[in-house]
């Protein structure tokens, strides 16, 4: 059970990953139509991988892609092509199961992909606000949303979207890991050529620090989870920054949540030369990245 009043206190997003087969066409995708920017790349080698469900060393290519704002103040899309194991394709990825079902760009009305992509998936709040003006599809058949906003010169990446079939209890977890609600609750129903779709109920949460980027929690009918390994093709972790490790580690563990031991993960050929970090999963199977790393390094991002 989970302890609300045991607070973990993540600070900021750092990061949301997604996991591509097709490693030069995703950073290609990303920054031709989408404006991303890539401001580090390592090849880490990483030891101790039980956090992450494996018994062996793993090697990764990670490019951390950001959008105009840059690296201090906007999180970055993790692009990682795992070397070993290989990224692993468990087939056409299913939206509806429960996880990280797309991200999410806030986009100048006027942005090509808005205006070639007007009767794609789009989802309608029951007060008449258009919450997802548009849907496109990356390289690794990844859902993206766009959502218009005349106030942004640039697409900016803006929340990543979570399915979960127990909106309360997901709520609770995000909340004893530092997580407030950024609002009620919303009804709104999703919309496609073919008319509309399904019902769904949104609670959007957020941080305190850093950008203003939020999960948006969306109910699922489906019980299925993604059933998937940390090597899978497609969105799978998020990543969060605490002060201090340790104490965020044994605060979780009071919680009842997982955590795993630290691990030095290390960064090569970028500003740090690695970090220190616990994984976890979250109720429907997200894996969630604690990261200790302060405000001061943050800063220090390019």
């Amino acid at each position: 059970m989970i302890n609300a009043q045991v607070a973990v206190q993540a600070t900021r997003f750092l990061h949301v990953n997604l996991n591509t087969a097709l490693p030069d066409a995703s950073v290609n995708w990303y920054t031709s139509q989408l404006g991303l920017r890539v401001g580090m790349k390592t090849l880490s080698r990483i030891e101790n991988t039980r956090g992450m469900g494996f018994d062996h060393p793993t090697e990764v290519n990670a490019r951390f892609a950001f959008d105009h704002r840059g690296g201090r103040r906007a999180l970055a899309l993790e692009i990682v092509e795992w070397l070993t194991p290989p990224t692993v394709d468990y087939g056409a990825v299913d939206h509806e199961a429960l996880g990280i079902a797309a991200i999410g760009f806030l986009a100048p009305t006027a942005h090509p992909l808005l205006q070639s992509s007007p009767r794609t998936r789009r989802l309608l709040g029951n007060d008449g606000e258009q919450l997802v003006a548009a849907t496109v599809v990356d390289p690794d058949g990844v859902h993206v949303e766009l959502v218009a906003d005349p106030t942004v010169e640039a697409p900016e990446f803006s929340y990543a979207r979570i399915n979960t079939h127990d909106i309360g209890r997901s709520v609770a977890f995000y909340e004893t890991i530092g997580f407030t609600p950024r609002g009620g609750r919303r009804n709104a129903t999703w919309q496609s050529a073919a008319g509309p779709g399904r019902a769904v109920e949104i609670q959007a949460l957020r941080l305190p620090g850093g950008a203003d980027f939020s999960l948006q929690l969306t109910t699922s009918s489906s019980e299925r989870d993604a059933g998937r390994t940390a090597n899978a093709r497609g969105l799978f972790r998020i990543a969060l920054a605490v002060d201090d490790i340790e104490a965020a580690v044994k605060a979780a563990r009071a919680s009842h949540i997982e955590a795993s031991d630290p691990a030095w993960v290390p960064l090569p050929d970028t500003p740090r030369e690695g970090i220190d970090a616990s994984f976890f999963s979250d109720p429907q199977g997200v894996m969630v990245e604690f990261v200790g790393v302060t405000e001061a390094a943050v800063e220090r991002r390019p």
